[in-house]
């Protein structure tokens, strides 16, 4: 088949999803941590929720939700559910413990609302549930290619946050709590790998670090829904850059975001097919995406030291190192996260002084 038929047919294929599939249910609310009174001895007593709790089928990539997980029958679930703001129950404290575990998918039209903003709805589902505009989304590839499209959805989602805080910011107030709009600006107007400053990409790095090891649930995007941990959000737009990217034989989802039979893969060790993305939970694009790190760098070329590709591939190894499984352990300590923290600075010596001295002032809360 021709490939650019192919294409067409799988837009106009997949655009009938909002119309096949069942009842909306979209993200959990934003607002009370519920990982975080589960960690409260005063509360949480000693539930220990681990993400196949969850899951239906754990260790399928796109299982079903468990309806009724079995700590929810502990006396301490109770304790967790009356320390909640007002009109927050069990059904949403449940909702919120899949979404920040990443139990849930990103099917268009159940999980996540689309707009349109990006021809397939597909695609369009991951990117919104990752939380990233669409254009800086058509950016990022852009300058980098899809041979390194890993790296391009870690910036992608570095470049969101920093627009977040730019909006968030008054002008005035910018330069003091190390907000850079000219970086971002400067980013968004390269043409070319070439035009990137060490100094940009390693600010946006050291920014994406902070918020893997410094992980903050309940916060709303910007379009209200609650945010995915920002691990969970890289992988989401890997996964949409990998759909952009193209199949050269059958699309691995139906058009109702199924895996379609002998074409999407299964996530066991051995079967390097895609998944099908939009009906893959987050976690397990989150695997998925760990293995497309290590088949991308395998394949990166030596280049200049002082080439566009070399500063983006430098300033990565800063963040990369926190994409690893250890950094998505939502119950690790704040000593573990710190460890992984000082090995990703160590991953890199060439970082900025003036970068490193930003990021704690960039990544400050706005009142």
């Amino acid at each position: 088949m021709n490939p650019s038929i192919f294409f067409r047919w799988r837009h106009a294929a997949v655009a009938t999803v909002v119309a096949i599939l069942p009842t909306m249910s979209f993200a959990a609310v934003p607002g009370p941590d519920v990982i975080a009174l589960l960690k409260d001895p005063q509360r949480g007593r000693g539930i220990v929720v681990a993400p196949d709790d969850l899951l239906d089928r754990p260790g399928y990539p796109y299982s079903d939700l468990e309806e009724q997980p079995d700590f929810t029958n502990a006396t301490a679930w109770t304790s967790v559910l009356g320390s909640l703001p007002s009109g927050i129950g069990h059904d949403d404290a449940l909702d919120i413990l899949r979404w920040d575990l990443g139990a849930t998918r990103a099917r268009p039209g159940m999980e996540v609302a689309t707009r349109g903003d990006l021809s397939d709805p597909f695609i369009e589902a991951s990117v919104v549930k990752a939380g990233v505009d669409a254009d800086i989304f058509r950016h990022m590839i852009d300058l980098t290619g899809y041979e390194h499209s890993t790296r391009a959805a870690g910036f992608a989602v570095a470049m969101q946050i920093l627009r977040r805080q730019i909006e968030q910011t008054p002008a005035e107030r910018r330069d003091a709590l190390g907000v850079r709009a000219d970086v971002f600006d400067r980013m968004m107007a390269a043409r070319f790998m070439d035009h990137l400053t060490s100094y940009d990409v390693n600010y946006l790095s050291l920014l994406l670090q902070y918020h893997l090891v410094h992980r903050r649930y309940g916060d709303a995007d910007r379009m209200g829904a609650r945010e995915l941990p920002a691990a969970y959000r890289v992988a989401r737009v890997a996964a949409a850059y990998r759909d952009l990217e193209g199949y050269l034989l059958t699309y691995p989802c139906n058009r109702d975001a199924t895996p379609r039979e002998g074409r999407a893969g299964t996530g066991q060790p051995g079967d390097d097919r895609p998944l099908c993305f939009a009906g893959a939970t987050d976690r397990a694009v989150y695997q998925w995406y760990l293995g497309e790190v290590d088949r991308q760098a395998h394949r990166i070329p030596d280049a200049p030291h002082e080439s566009g590709l070399a500063k983006v591939l430098a300033a990565a190894a800063l963040f990369m190192p926190l994409l690893d499984a250890a950094a998505i352990v939502e119950f690790a300590g704040a000593a573990e996260a710190e460890s992984l923290a000082a090995e990703a600075f160590a991953a890199e010596e060439s970082v900025e002084a003036t970068a490193e001295r930003a990021l704690p002032l960039s990544c400050a809360r706005v009142d």
